[in-house]
């Protein structure tokens, strides 16, 4: 009886993870969604291995999200319902960092996320031209969505080095100039914008921007209708 027991679990099992590859094999993701994925894992965004378990190779990757529900629940709601059927069980839960509670989920693992990851985790977060060079206008707003405010794109989890190269990137790409400040609290980089700098990336990422963080263009958001950016 035991044996046919565990030969029915065996049977089940094998068919789940039939099922699971073939749902992830399935999912054909749209550029909207690549841009998303690129962006986020710049920003808030983690990737996570999954290792073969004799070898402990990496044979894909998924995604893990997670905001603060204080500010950024409509943002993990927005995030969770672009990369649909990708997406898991949004989930809310309490926390003991910034914010009484998160909501957060894992997407599918995925190649493209895997293709990502490889390129992003060396093994620490670290960041190339290469990559950047991959985002558009819509991938830097997601990105900026995770980081960024009125005068600033907090990239505390890069080195100076690769700061520099964020700078070069948006001086190339969009005519943007950045300068590197360090955050006295932990002896970090991250970037900084002036004016009329500060005024030009807003204007690029804000079409992307959904309207529960629009709080981040500050006193920017007036200037942001009138130059008819933004719509009421």
């Amino acid at each position: 009886g035991q044996r046919v027991l565990w030969c029915l679990c065996q049977k089940k099992y094998k068919k789940y993870r039939f099922n699971h590859h073939q749902r992830r094999a399935s999912v054909v993701l749209s550029p909207m969604q690549k841009q998303i994925i690129l962006g986020t894992m710049l920003g808030d965004g983690s990737a996570s291995f999954v290792r073969n378990r004799r070898t402990g190779e990496p044979t894909n990757a998924r995604l893990r999200i997670r905001h603060s529900t204080k500010r950024q629940l409509e943002y993990a709601k927005w995030l969770h319902q672009a990369l649909q059927p990708l997406s898991g069980a949004l989930r809310i839960r309490e926390n003991r960092g910034y914010g009484q509670e998160v909501a957060e989920f894992n997407t599918l693992s995925h190649p493209f996320i895997m293709a990502a990851a490889k390129q992003v985790y060396r093994p620490q977060k670290s960041i190339t031209r290469s990559f950047l060079d991959r985002l558009d206008d819509l991938g830097f707003a997601v990105w900026w969505m995770d980081d960024g405010s009125t005068r600033t794109l907090s990239t505390h989890a890069f080195t100076v080095a690769e700061n520099e190269i964020i700078v070069s990137w948006l001086q190339e790409r969009w005519g943007i100039t950045a300068s590197i400040s360090t955050d006295r609290r932990v002896q970090k980089p991250f970037l900084t914008f002036r004016q009329p700098n500060a005024a030009m990336l807003l204007c690029l990422v804000a079409p992307h921007v959904i309207q529960s963080l629009w709080y981040k263009f500050g006193r920017f958001l007036p200037m942001l209708f009138s130059e008819g950016v933004l719509s009421p």
